[in-house]
């Protein structure tokens, strides 16, 4: 059992903020304490060097916040545990020994779960600087140990909330999701693992998500070897309809799974409300719904169409409408030599287009596009909307989709 002690730490009278945190460390890693430096570890920053990492970031934050507090300012915390002697070594106290240290990047939230034989940690987890998508807090990953004590093994990342990551072409990446950090967890419901987090629509509104994964797990200890398996989950639109959503019923375009180009989905916090729009749109915007599934039975015969809700907002426009196979998660749009989108990603193929006119009324319209390419179409597929205008403002609001026959 430890004692625990949480202490903020301030510049003090007579000390700069360099010279203050310069201190601080100093004692933290005082030689006759630390066997001579040798129990001295560092997370996200270089023991080395670290008072002069915390001045930047502390010189960061005052130059976006314009708040400086003067020797009362809290510039650190300093955390003191103590235990029984002899209750626990040093060595066994860095209760993350892994290989992968480095990779953990924990920011909150964390959690622990029972699986099978084994534990495991899940948290908030800060994606680094070095990795392809850069330093986010989108992303929920994990550990796992023998004990919910630890020592915990990485495991790696369950889920990116910010969507598709697609290569840019120039060795940078495109996100298909507004950023934002998440929490949540993983639960088994009859026999099904999902992962439940959540997305960020604006500042102060969050969506609740769900995925199916899989989990898998060996019986023998890690501390032998064993580990535990979490497939790394797609932001979809499906929630708990893991097989696909129905292409026949009406679809809210609040459940747009990719959402480029600035554009937002609106929040709403009534029981009331029936859809969440897409706004914001202007040229450029890509918003996409993933997946339909054209296996489905369809409730009538007849040739097939898909029903579209658009608010026009006094533009001309084009939006042009894409199918996109499973298959082509992470594919990049590709354009033509005069920047027209001419592909969603690898194997869509166009439906269609809707013509908006500038004199049109500034109220929710269905636009009708016929879509007799399902009647081939298997399995599970995007629908994509492509929006395209020679005016820089809004040009319309996106409402909700369905496909009919008749």
């Amino acid at each position: 059992m430890a004692t625990t002690r949480l202490m903020p730490l301030h510049t003090g009278k007579g000390r700069t903020v360099g010279q203050a945190i310069s201190d601080i460390l100093d004692y933290s890693k005082n030689p006759q304490k630390t066997d001579n430096g040798r129990l001295v570890t560092s997370w996200q920053c270089d023991s080395r060097i670290a008072d002069a990492e915390f001045l930047f970031t502390k010189n960061q934050y005052i130059q976006k916040t314009g708040r400086v507090r003067g020797e009362d300012d809290v510039i650190a915390y300093h955390l003191r545990q103590s235990f029984v002697p002899g209750e626990i070594t040093p060595e066994d106290y860095n209760i993350v020994q892994d290989e992968n240290v480095g990779k953990w990047g924990f920011f909150e939230a964390s959690s622990i779960r029972k699986v099978g034989n084994k534990y495991v940690f899940i948290y908030s987890r800060n994606g680094l600087p070095e990795e392809p998508t850069g330093k986010n807090y989108n992303q929920l990953a994990y550990g796992y140990s023998d004990s919910p004590e630890g020592p915990w093994k990485w495991g790696g990342i369950i889920v990116d909330a910010s969507g598709e990551v697609i290569p840019d072409g120039n060795g940078g990446y495109t996100r298909t999701f507004g950023g934002g950090n998440t929490h949540g967890s993983i639960c088994e419901i009859n026999g099904q693992w999902y992962v439940f987090y959540h997305r960020n629509l604006s500042t102060f509104a969050r969506q609740a998500m769900v995925e199916p994964i899989t989990v898998e797990w060996d019986e023998k200890a890690v501390s032998k070897g064993g580990e535990v398996r979490i497939s790394m989950a797609e932001v979809t639109s499906e929630g708990f309809f893991v097989e696909g959503l129905n292409p026949y019923v009406k679809h809210s375009a609040g459940i747009a799974c990719y959402l480029t180009g600035g554009a937002s989905i609106t929040p709403a916090y009534s029981q009331d409300t029936t859809t969440l729009p897409v706004v914001n749109i202007r040229d450029g915007v890509i918003a996409g719904v993933k997946y339909m599934n054209f296996d489905l039975e369809p409730p009538a015969e007849g040739e097939a169409s898909l029903e579209v809700e658009l608010k026009p907002m006094g533009a001309k426009a084009r939006v042009s409408v894409y199918l996109r196979p499973e298959s082509a998660v992470n594919t990049p749009v590709e354009y033509d030599e005069e920047g027209n989108v001419v592909s969603v990603g690898e194997g869509s193929f166009k439906l269609g287009e809707i013509e908006l006119e500038s004199d049109m009324p500034s109220e929710v319209t269905t636009f009708s596009l016929p879509a007799s390419e399902i009647d081939g179409l298997d399995g599970r597929w995007g629908v994509f909307f492509v929006f395209e205008s020679s005016r820089s403002s809004t040009i319309c609001e996106l409402y909700n989709m369905q496909f009919v026959r008749g």
